[in-house]
């Protein structure tokens, strides 16, 4: 019998809305190379062998206008949270994370706890 501790839905994914900090990968000062952020991990996977693991949409703009949101006032909630961390600099995003893919669970929530990613919307 498999037990979850987290990430529990009947789906083989988890959706948020996310607002990652674009100094949680700061380039080398010596050769001004930068690692794979979060966003571009999500893009690679989703390319390849984890169909469940994909960037739904990206953009403040593009992540309002593709949520199906719910009520007036969790509309306008979420859509200022939205745009209040996009004009901070924060890369917006509406992700799929498989539950399969445990090393990006472990890193979504490193930077979570870490304050460099925030959860605007758990969609699940």
């Amino acid at each position: 019998m498999k037990i979850r501790n987290s990430f529990v839905s009947n789906s083989s994914s988890t959706s948020f809305i996310v607002a990652i900090d674009p100094g949680s990968n700061p380039p080398c000062p010596h050769c001004g190379r930068s690692d794979f952020n979060t966003l571009d991990r999500i893009r690679e996977l989703g390319d390849g062998e984890c169909d469940d693991t994909r960037i739904l949409a990206e953009g403040a703009d593009e992540v309002i206008d593709f949520y199906d949101w719910g009520s007036d006032k969790e509309t306008r909630e979420v859509e200022g949270l939205i745009k209040e961390y996009a004009a901070k600099g924060f890369q917006i995003a509406y992700i799929d994370i498989s539950y399969h893919d445990h090393s990006l669970n472990e890193e979504y929530r490193a930077l979570k706890k870490s304050g460099k990613l925030v959860e605007i919307m758990d969609l699940n």
